[in-house]
């Protein structure tokens, strides 16, 4: 995330096996994960995507970013449905997804995969 002319504070948590933050308070969450790294944030992007859910947990979230580097383009699968499904919604919440393969082509289809890592 980059605005020049402005500060960002950023919290950095974990892993602790639970969310170490409540996550109430923020209007932007950031997820940045990498391989199985991924699994904490599957039921957190599952509340955002359940309006009930997000609204009485998450009340003031209004933008959720997720960024997952693998190694290969077949680990994508793992969370595939979750991550196709986050990268169509269209709400009160925007979900942005990359996803990022490092040691072959990414996957075509509609998770938004780059070939690389994650530059930030």
């Amino acid at each position: 995330v980059q605005d020049k002319g402005r500060s960002v504070r950023v919290t950095v948590e974990g892993p602790y096996g639970y969310m170490g933050v409540s996550l109430a308070h923020y209007s932007t969450v950031v997820c940045v994960a990498g391989g199985i790294g991924i699994t904490p944030m599957g039921p957190m992007l599952e509340m955002v995507l359940n309006t009930q859910r997000q609204q009485k947990h998450l009340p003031n979230l209004k933008r959720v970013w997720l960024i997952w580097t693998v190694q290969q383009a077949a680990h994508v699968q793992w969370f595939q449905t979750l991550l196709q499904t986050a990268a169509g919604i269209q709400g009160d919440v925007s979900i942005h997804v990359r996803v990022h393969v490092t040691r072959e082509e990414p996957p075509a289809g509609p998770v938004p995969c780059y070939k690389g890592r994650a530059k930030m």
